[in-house]
């Protein structure tokens, strides 16, 4: 048995089966075409569940990126001690190359001008 119903779409009436009813709210359903009723207040704003979403994504951004920011950091003044002491290695074996002993202090080497100055502002950053 095959039942039938009245609809009215704009002052027009039509009739459809209930098989036809059946797939025709299907196929709105699947598509998306069904109509809610919506309440009266607009909705306006982030609900709690996407601002904390939001804050999770940033959070964990934030995690991977500040160990690399503060790793990075320390690797210039280990250049400028290396280079600092390269300078003084350098500078002792010319004093022993021309002198044969080892200078007693580094205020020998300023003097005798095998180091310009000593620079202190870089080891007492550490």
């Amino acid at each position: 048995m095959i039942v039938r119903r009245v609809h009215r779409v704009k002052g027009a009436m039509y009739m459809t089966s209930t098989h036809e009813a059946i797939a025709t709210g299907l196929v709105k359903f699947f598509t998306g075409n069904v109509r809610h009723k919506k309440s009266k207040q607009a909705t306006k704003g982030f609900t709690l569940i996407e601002l904390l979403v939001t804050m999770t994504i940033i959070a964990l951004l934030l995690s991977i990126v500040t160990p690399r920011f503060f790793v990075a950091s320390p690797k210039p003044k280990e250049l400028v001690l290396f280079e600092d002491l390269v300078l003084m290695s350098e500078a002792l074996d010319k004093y022993h190359a021309d002198n044969d002993i080892y200078p007693d202090t580094l205020e020998d080497l300023i003097t005798k001008k095998y180091l310009r100055k000593y620079r202190v502002t870089a080891l007492s950053d550490w």
